[in-house]
Parts: structure tokens; C-alpha cells; sequence
């Protein structure tokens, strides 16, 4: 039980005082046992407190508090005065009086709060390190400190508001309560000396470590910062709002206050910042912006932070395709809080320096692994992730182009990314239950969007056009078929490039060679319908509607044997009489992109054990020269070159190929069919083999180790070398099911395409392999 000690506040009686003013010592104790009933139920433990019923004593007491309290404010006193006559006594001035029951009233706040400091003094001291709840015990405490300071606020607060002498000497505010709190607050640090600090930092940690749904208002009301940011008392020297920062700072610096870098890092981030802002704005409103701004930078803005955050939510990939593009709308709006934080503080360059590293790393993984369609999704990928603004954007295509080695190169790779595109996505489509699904893959979007972002110029358009051209001449009807069909990918692409391109004469170029290609796909599917169409494949374009980089010089010379040349004039006359101009037109044949399959007297065994014919596959130098052996046992080299009418070397090339295999022989000068020839079976596929084209030699024998000089005979050193490995490369694995090791690919392309380099070689190689046309596993190349 707490026993307060009688004020010495009130008019204290000297001797000789009359006997009849003993009255208020009796109203003065009636107003201390009352106050001490109310001290000892507010921090007696013994005493059940219950605040409703401790209110409602008090309300109750309100009338009586009035009227002892104008009792002891208007009572007269009369003191002796000092002098000869001892009996002659002397009227107390009221002021004298009223300030009295003021100091009276002063005592009683300056108990109480003694009352309450001592108990939580106690009460902290004997807490154990590990299990203090700083903030349960002043929350508990200091509301039962303020209930009976409320319940005596009619007794504390009459001299202030009914007597204007009192605010001469009371602080400029009226209100008791504030009073009071003002002298509390002074007391406070005074009364735990070197414990107020921890135990100021203890408080803020409780409150750190608080879910903001289980805090309320009463405990925001009681903050002892909230008290000394109030009343302005110095924390330690500093303001309130000083020590406040101070110590949040410390306290993240010292590791108490940490964000795990996942996926919940943002949702964590703004718990945080709520949390620090509700416990901020109860001290002081100016706290909010200034405790979550050192929030922020500490914990958001560094380089290790914004990297693994960049790391942890870029790629998302999740479920579904719509979940997924869901799920990745939600982190980019979510790690944009970054990109705003930097950008709010001026200090975007520095978030591009950082996020740059990031982006160099994406695109380097895909780059330096041969992966073209990985490389450009993770660039629209990264777009859509942080392409917030044009300076960011520009950013990434400065990367982009980085890592690609220029921007020609990157123009380069993207075509191939397209070829790419264009076949995976023209076989999706096909499935109509898909194609709803796969319209929503950075594989459909990227190819359409990535030239503005990475602001090609229109000179790309002249290395998609030679591409164009090339998937025609290697995949003739089979390309027209694919590009004209009504789901086509690449008629999409076309759009595309008519609406970004406009009017360059770089589109200009593309245009008319789609015009021509469609020319063509019309007249094919007329060819179709001909005796014709079943012995021969066509391509025939306009020379002068070609850009002039899609027309080749060749000085290739062959004069066709009759029944090729039959093939050939059926096709011209067919051509010219479906052209209302043709009869003015000029045909020529392009002898070294043209092949044959050749049906031979040989057998081969089958897998069920049958025997057919075996078809050698040739150009078109090969088969004119085999067909001579149909009529003739043999030849001499001289006779085939006036009768064929081929240049030397390309003969010479001819023969070795034959020569090699042991498909003729040379026996004084002349060459003959082989009668004992026997197939390398390794390299018969489904009934076929490729004779392949060695280098020219100037001396031709039955010997294989013959070296020879290299001489080009087919313009590989022209613009299209790489384009004719390439199709080389997949013309040599198409149909081997086992594939090639480097070493016999490497022979066996040279074979048919001499005069390149080996790392001319390589560079084709790794261009199909990337483009997902050839695969490579154990150094064994195959044919996808």
C-alpha cells in the first residue's frame, strides 16, 4: 500500500490561531485520504483495478470536489501579527490563500508522480535481460497515472481555471493534465540516471518488433518520446525527434532491423515503413519522411541489395502462361519501388550503373552459350521488368549491343532469332488449342517489339532481306507455302517492318522481293498441276526487281545432257506462257544452287531386309558428268570438258568426288563406271548418299590422298560463303541418324564446298547449332 505524506501545501496553523479554521485541516485530510485511496489502487498490486469503476468514484466525488475546493480558495484566515499586543490578528490576503491550495494541488502531482516513477523504476529493475516487456509495463503503469491524475483534475485544475492569479505563476497552458505531464517528463530521466537510455532503446525495439495490427492508440498515447518531443526535454542532449533517428539508424546498423532479399522483400519493405510510420507520427509528424528515408537507404539503396533483388525477381516464371504473366506484372510493379526510390532522390544514374551490371549478366549467360532465342528473351524480358523510362531502355540496348560485339552483330543475331521464331511459332500456331497460350510468350511478342526498342535502323532490313532470300533458295515451295498461309508468323513480322520502317528504300527492297515471292508462289501452284512439277522443283525471280546484294555473278558454264535441257526448256516455256510478258524475258539457269537425286544401278540392303536402288544425291556438275557413263563405257577427261562445256576446274572437282568414293575409275587416261562399287553403307541414309565435292586437283588418279589446289568454283568467296556452309553443314547431317563427329563434318563439307578457312567452319557450325538447326552432345553433331 502506498502511504503519501500529508501536504505540506496547505496553510499551515501557527499557535495561537483560532481554534474555529481547524475546519479545512479536516477538508484537506478528506482530500488526502482520497488521494491516497486512489494511489493505492492504481499501483497497489493487491488492489484489483478496474478503470471503469475507479472513473466513476471519481465523477462521483465531483460535487463534493467543488465544494471543498471554493471552501479552501474562499475560507478567510487571520494570523497574528508580530507585536506587543499578542492578541491582534490580521487578515490572510486571498491571493496568499489561493496560492496556498495551489502549492497544495502542485505536491499532490509532484507525489503521484514520485509514486509512479518509483514503481516503474522497480519494476524495470528487476526484469530479467532476456524476457523484458518495457512496453507492457509502461503501457500498464503510466494508464493508471494518468486516470488518477484525471480523477483529481477537478481538485488540481480549480485554482487555474477559476482564479486568474494562478496563471501568473502556472505555465501558459490551462490544462492540468499537461501540467503534469511537462513536470513528469522532466523527472522521467532524472529518475533512471544511465538506465533511461536502454531503457528509451528497449521501448522502440518492443515497438519495432510489434506486428502494427496489435498496436493502439492507447499505447501511442503513453510513447515517452511522444512526452519529451511534447514538452520539449532534451533525450541525452538531443531533441526527441534527434534520439528517435539516432537511435533507428544504430539500430539498423547494428543488424536488428533486417529484410529478407526474397520475393516478400517489398511487401516486408512497406510493413516496415507503415510500422515505423504509425510508431513516427506519434511522436512527431516530421519523423515519418526522415525515419523511412534512412529506412530506405539503408536497407533499399546499395548495390549488393538492388543486385540480389534483381537477381531473386527477374526471370519469374510460375505456372502457367497466365499466371506467370500475371505474377511478373506484380514484381515489376513491385521492384519499380526501387527504381522510384533512386529516381525520387536524384539518384537514377546510379541506379543504372548498378542495374547494368545485372543486365551485362543476363545477357552475357545466353550470349556466350550459343543460345540466340534466350539472349533476345531475356532483352524484351528485361524491358518489361525495368524498361520504366527511355534512359533505362536506352541502357539496355547499350548492353544489348555491348555483348553482341556492336550493333551489327546484334542486327545479325537477330535475324536469326527471327528464323528461329518464325518456325517455332508457325508450328504452335498450327495447334489450335495453343495458340491463344503461346500469343502470350516473350518467343511471339519479342520478334515484334525488339527493333524499336533496340532502334535498328533501316540497314537491318537489307540483312533480312538476303536471309529472306536464302531460306527461298533453300526451302523453295515449302518457305512460299509457310510465309502465304493466313496464320503466317512472318507475314507479322512484315507488318512490323512496314509500319517502323515506312518508307526506306531498305523496306522498299524487302517489299518487292515479297511481291516477287508471291509471283512466285502463284505460278508454283499452276506448276503444280504440270507432268513437269513431278521431276522438278522451280524458282525463277526477276533479275531487275532483286536488290543488287541478292544478285550473284557466277560465270559457272554447262551445257545440260537432252533430257535435263528437256526438263529445263518445259519449265522456260511453261514460265513465259503464264507471263503475259515472257516472250520479252531472258531465263537463266543458276547451275550451282541446283541438285539432283540420281537413281543408280546399285542396290543397298534395306532395315526389313530388302534390296532397292540406291539414289546418290549430286549437283547439278555431278549428275551431267554420271549421265555420260549411260551411253558410253567411257571417257576421257577432255571429251566430257568439250562435250559438257563445264570450266576445268569444276570438272576436275567433278571426278575427284567420283574418284574418291570408287564410283569411276581411271584406267590409261579414261574413266568408266565401277562395276565392283560398293556404297559406304555409314553413310547411306534411307536409301540416299551424298557424293560430296572435293578440291581441284590438276592431275586426276584412282588415288584418294591426291592434294589438291584449293580453287572456288561455286562464288564461296562471295557475300553468300556463309549462307552455303551453313546450308552445307545441314545438307551433310540431314538423314544420319548417329550424325558426324567434328572432324569427319569438317571433312565432309570440304569435300563439297573447298576453298574456306577453319574458322570460317566453326563460325557456320556455331550458327546452326545456336539456331537450334544442328545439335551437338559428346562432339557429335546431328541434324535436329
Amino acid at each position: 500500500m502506498f502511504v503519501l505524506e500529508p501536504s505540506a501545501g496547505k496553510m499551515q496553523m501557527e499557535e495561537g490561531t483560532d481554534k474555529s479554521l481547524l475546519r479545512e485541516d479536516i477538508l484537506f485530510d478528506e482530500l488526502d485520504s482520497y488521494f491516497n485511496l486512489m494511489c493505492n489502487v492504481m499501483f497497489d498490486e493487491d488492489q484489483l483495478f478496474n478503470e471503469k469503476s475507479v472513473t466513476l468514484r471519481g465523477r462521483k466525488m465531483l460535487a463534493r470536489f467543488n465544494q471543498i475546493c471554493r471552501y479552501l480558495t474562499h475560507r478567510k484566515v487571520y494570523i497574528p501579527i508580530h507585536n506587543d499586543n499578542d492578541n491582534e490578528m490580521q487578515l490572510l490576503y486571498q491571493n496568499k490563500v489561493i496560492v496556498d491550495f495551489w502549492n497544495y494541488c502542485n505536491e499532490k502531482i509532484s507525489q503521484l508522480e514520485a509514486c509512479f516513477l518509483e514503481k516503474l523504476y522497480n519494476e524495470y529493475g528487476t526484469m530479467k535481460s532476456e524476457a523484458v516487456h518495457v512496453l507492457g509495463l509502461w503501457q500498464g503503469l503510466y494508464g493508471r497515472y494518468k486516470i488518477c491524475l484525471e480523477c483529481f483534475e477537478p481538485v488540481l485544475g480549480y485554482p487555474i481555471l477559476n482564479y486568474n492569479t494562478i496563471l501568473k505563476i502556472a505555465p501558459q497552458d490551462s490544462q492540468v493534465l499537461k501540467h503534469a505531464g511537462y513536470s513528469f517528463t522532466k523527472r522521467l530521466e532524472g529518475k533512471f540516471g544511465s538506465k533511461f537510455i536502454p531503457f528509451l532503446r528497449q521501448f522502440l525495439l518492443e515497438l519495432r518488433s510489434s506486428k502494427l495490427t496489435v498496436l493502439d492508440e492507447n499505447i501511442t498515447e503513453t510513447l515517452p518520446l511522444k512526452l519529451f518531443h511534447e514538452y520539449d526535454v532534451p533525450v541525452n542532449g538531443n531533441s526527441a525527434s534527434e534520439f528517435y533517428l539516432e537511435d533507428l539508424s544504430t539500430f539498423i546498423d547494428e543488424g536488428k532491423l533486417t529484410l529478407k532479399l526474397d520475393e516478400d522483400f517489398f511487401v516486408n519493405l512497406l510493413d516496415l515503413l507503415k510500422l515505423n510510420g504509425w510508431i513516427s507520427y506519434h511522436i512527431s509528424e516530421e519523423l515519418v519522411s526522415k525515419g523511412n528515408n534512412i529506412i530506405i537507404e539503408k536497407l533499399l539503396l546499395k548495390k549488393d541489395v538492388v543486385m540480389q533483388l534483381a537477381t531473386v525477381f527477374f526471370p519469374l516464371t510460375v505456372g502457367t502462361i497466365e499466371e506467370n504473366m500475371i505474377k511478373r506484372f506484380t514484381k515489376r510493379l513491385e521492384f519499380e519501388g526501387a527504381i522510384h526510390a533512386f529516381e525520387k532522390r536524384k539518384r537514377i544514374t546510379e541506379f543504372i550503373d548498378i542495374i547494368s551490371e545485372f543486365v551485362r549478366s543476363e545477357l552475357t549467360r545466353p550470349f556466350e552459350n550459343g543460345k540466340i532465342e534466350s539472349f533476345f528473351n531475356t532483352i524484351f524480358s528485361l524491358d518489361s521488368f525495368i524498361g520504366y523510362n527511355d534512359v533505362l531502355k536506352d541502357m539496355i540496348r547499350k548492353c544489348a549491343n555491348d555483348t553482341a560485339g556492336g550493333e551489327l552483330k546484334l542486327m545479325e543475331l537477330y535475324v536469326k532469332f527471327c528464323e528461329i521464331a518464325i518456325y517455332k511459332v508457325d508450328k504452335e500456331l498450327g495447334n489450335s488449342t495453343t495458340v491463344k497460350n503461346f500469343q502470350l510468350t516473350p518467343l511471339y511478342s519479342a520478334p515484334l517489339e525488339l527493333p524499336e526498342l533496340l532502334k535498328f535502323r533501316a540497314s537491318f532490313l537489307n540483312l533480312y532481306t538476303r536471309t529472306f532470300f536464302k531460306r527461298l533458295i533453300m526451302n523453295g515451295q515449302n518457305m512460299l507455302n509457310d510465309l502465304f498461309k493466313d496464320s503466317s508468323y512472318e507475314s507479322l513480322l512484315m507488318r512490323m517492318f512496314e509500319q517502323y520502317y515506312k518508307n526506306s528504300n531498305e523496306l522498299q527492297d524487302l517489299l518487292t522481293l515479297l511481291d516477287e515471292m508471291r509471283k512466285l508462289h502463284k505460278f508454283n501452284e499452276q506448276f503444280q498441276a504440270t507432268e513437269i512439277s513431278k521431276l522438278a522443283d522451280t524458282i525463277i525471280l526477276e533479275k531487275s526487281k532483286l536488290a543488287s546484294s541478292l544478285q550473284e555473278a557466277s560465270d559457272d558454264t554447262l551445257k545440260l545432257p537432252s533430257e535435263l535441257q528437256g526438263i529445263w526448256d518445259n519449265i522456260v516455256s511453261f514460265y513465259k506462257s503464264q507471263d503475259k510478258n515472257g516472250s520479252e524475258k531472258s531465263i537463266k539457269p543458276i547451275y550451282y544452287l541446283q541438285h539432283c537425286e540420281v537413281e543408280s544401278p546399285f542396290f543397298v540392303q534395306t532395315n526389313n531386309g530388302s534390296k532397292k536402288l540406291l539414289i546418290f544425291e549430286l549437283n547439278i556438275f555431278q549428275t551431267c558428268v554420271l549421265g555420260e557413263f549411260n551411253e558410253n563405257d567411257s571417257a576421257s577427261f577432255n571429251e566430257l570438258l568439250r562435250k559438257l562445256k563445264m570450266k576445268e576446274t569444276t570438272l576436275k572437282s567433278v571426278m575427284r568426288s567420283f574418284l574418291n568414293v570408287g564410283l569411276l575409275q581411271n584406267v590409261n587416261d579414261r574413266f568408266s563406271i565401277n562395276v565392283h562399287y560398293v556404297p559406304d553403307m555409314k553413310k547411306v541414309r534411307k536409301g540416299k548418299l551424298r557424293i560430296p565435292l572435293p578440291k581441284p586437283s590438276q592431275k586426276l588418279s584412282n588415288s584418294r590422298r591426291t592434294s589438291m589446289v584449293a580453287e572456288h568454283h561455286e562464288g564461296l568467296r562471295s557475300q553468300w560463303k556463309q549462307e552455303l556452309l551453313q546450308a552445307c553443314i545441314v545438307r551433310s547431317l540431314k538423314g544420319l541418324t548417329d550424325g558426324l563427329a567434328y572432324s569427319m563434318l569438317f571433312d565432309t563439307v570440304k569435300q563439297q564446298l573447298p576453298g574456306f578457312s577453319v574458322g570460317e567452319f566453326k563460325d557456320a557450325l556455331s550458327i546452326v547449332v545456336r539456331d537450334h538447326i544442328v545439335t551437338e552432345q559428346d562432339n557429335i553433331y546431328k541434324y535436329k
